[in-house]
């Protein structure tokens, strides 16, 4: 128990001190959990738009958000990100690209927390958000006997 408390402490402090770094304009929490990412957003010009606090945290957020449910719900749940990804990095191409990116991202993080935090129907262990993208992920596969 003791060593639970003390890894959950740890952790606490790491992402202070990452949200820390994020309020005084650095990347690098960003950077560390999504390096490809964000050398997309930046060489898509959103350099204005990360020079936001509030945007800066909205997309540790999101990026730490999908972290978790990956670790969670492993390929379902990668699957489904990687489909968000393409359509986030599509929308880097339209003129009013930093509009529409902030947008995304605040309804994906409540679509995503609904989704991962809810109560599981009985029976199921996956979020519904997930189901869709396990079943089409299985699709591909030829079942051995």
């Amino acid at each position: 128990m003791l060593s639970y408390e003390c890894n959950a402490s740890e952790r606490q402090l790491r992402e202070d001190r990452e949200r820390e770094l994020l309020r005084q304009g650095s990347l690098e929490p960003l950077e560390r959990l999504d390096e490809a990412l964000m050398e997309k957003l930046t060489d898509a010009g959103m350099l204005s738009w990360l020079e936001s606090e509030e945007n800066r945290e909205l997309l540790f957020q999101y990026l730490t958000l999908i972290a978790k449910a990956t670790a969670w719900y492993k390929e379902p749940a990668e699957v489904y990100f990687a489909a968000k990804r393409k359509i986030m990095l599509a929308s880097l191409e339209l003129p009013d690209a930093a509009e529409v990116v902030a947008k995304f991202l605040e309804e994906e993080m409540a679509t995503i927390q609904e989704a991962v935090f809810a109560m599981p129907r009985k029976g199921h262990f996956l979020p519904k958000l997930f189901e869709l993208t396990e079943r089409l992920s299985q699709e591909g596969c030829v079942q051995l006997e």
